[in-house]
């Protein structure tokens, strides 16, 4: 199983690195929001805006985060005008629990398919990750993404805690 999982994530890297697009991709740990940075001004209402701002002003097409709770992900949504989002919750495969979640401008781009998997010898079910040092469920997103004006490309955008 690892190995046609190995195979498949290859396979997945060396098309988006094979087509000609150019866009602009990133990738943020928006950090989880707990009491303790809130205590100390660094709390997520605080964190957001600077997130959004840095977000619009760098243009990003796709981007990827980590550590988003759903509340996080609809907040930004919801100051991203143009962009949707992919990707489950780590408690439940649906809402609970820390994303890895998948932005993506829809002026630019259009939604073919999208997933998630667990890093697990069961990659379709929710499930420990049963590897040294994860502590938790360790899981990604991906999606595919066509530019009306090209072909496919495909991104992944993995987590593990």
């Amino acid at each position: 199983m690892k190995q046609k999982l190995t195979i498949l994530l290859f396979a997945l890297f060396a098309v988006t690195f094979a087509s000609a697009h150019k866009f602009v991709l990133a990738t943020y740990n928006i950090r989880l929001q707990n009491d303790g940075d809130a205590n100390s001004g660094d709390g997520w209402q605080q964190r957001c805006p600077y997130l959004t701002k840095l977000i619009r002003f760098h243009g990003f097409e796709i981007f990827g985060t980590q550590e988003g709770f759903r509340n996080h992900l609809e907040y930004m949504k919801a100051q991203l005008p143009g962009y949707e989002y992919i990707g489950v919750g780590r408690d439940d495969g649906k809402k609970k629990g820390e994303h890895s979640a998948i932005f993506y401008d829809t002026n630019k781009f259009e939604l073919i398919e999208s997933g998630n998997f667990w890093l697990s010898p069961t990659p379709t079910v929710q499930a420990w990750a049963g590897m040294p040092h994860a502590s938790e469920y360790a899981h990604g997103a991906f999606s595919r993404l066509r530019e009306p004006s090209s072909n496919s490309s495909i991104t992944i955008c993995t987590w593990i805690t």
